[in-house]
């Protein structure tokens, strides 16, 4: 999957008795006969918690920082890149038990990339997210956040992040486009409609990127 993995610390046990009472304080629209959590989309052909860390819902965030460069006039994203991988990705995670949204979105986007926001990200999208990952009981739901330049001090660099082994800003061409994972290309080009329609950017150099990469 391209979703950061789950820290060790916030994985459930796979013997679900363990944690029973919480288990079933977690929302779900259906359970089985055991009280575990079953995927809203039906089965998998997997059963149990699999390589997820949580029994049920697997709650993630993702940041999508987007500016036009002061020196080029280009739009441009903020990616991660991995040594001698092919792709680029967006600043991700998963949430721990318990963690409010907003809580783990700045926990998320601070570790990811050295930057801390002070204020709130526009929300771009919310629910079922697929994941390769996902079994009969587990399953990844994601929310995807806006911070655009227009309101946010977007820094120029970014303190070394502890999932990518480079990150910065990249120039949204096609060539770019075509690197990102497509579940996240479709979140990067959500971000570019808002931030045109709300007249952040200029609406010609988005048009115009999106017909290229659609």
């Amino acid at each position: 999957s391209s979703w950061a993995g789950i820290a060790a610390f916030a994985a459930d046990p796979e013997d679900i008795s363990s944690i029973s009472e919480a288990l079933a304080a977690r929302e779900a629209r259906f359970r089985d006969e055991e009280g575990r959590p079953l995927n809203p989309r039906g089965r998998t052909g997997i059963a149990g918690r699999g390589l997820l860390g949580m029994w049920g819902a697997n709650l993630s965030v993702a940041g999508v920082l987007l500016r036009t460069s002061t020196v080029t006039g280009d739009l441009e994203v903020l990616l991660g890149e991995m040594e001698d991988a092919t792709r680029l990705e967006l600043p991700k995670g998963f949430l721990v038990p318990n963690e409010e949204v907003e809580d783990g979105l700045l926990r998320v986007i601070e570790s990811e990339t050295g930057w801390r926001p002070t204020v709130p990200g526009h929300l771009l999208s919310e629910g079922y997210t697929f994941d390769a990952r996902q079994t009969d009981h587990a399953w990844v739901e994601s929310r995807a956040y806006l911070f655009s330049s227009e309101e946010a001090d977007l820094p120029d660099l970014f303190e070394e992040s502890v999932t990518f082994d480079s990150l910065g800003w990249w120039p949204l061409s096609a060539k770019t486009m075509a690197r990102i994972p497509s579940e996240q290309a479709g979140l990067v080009r959500s971000g570019l409609e808002h931030a045109r329609d709300a007249g952040q950017v200029d609406a010609d150099l988005v048009d115009r990127l999106l017909t290229r990469t659609g």
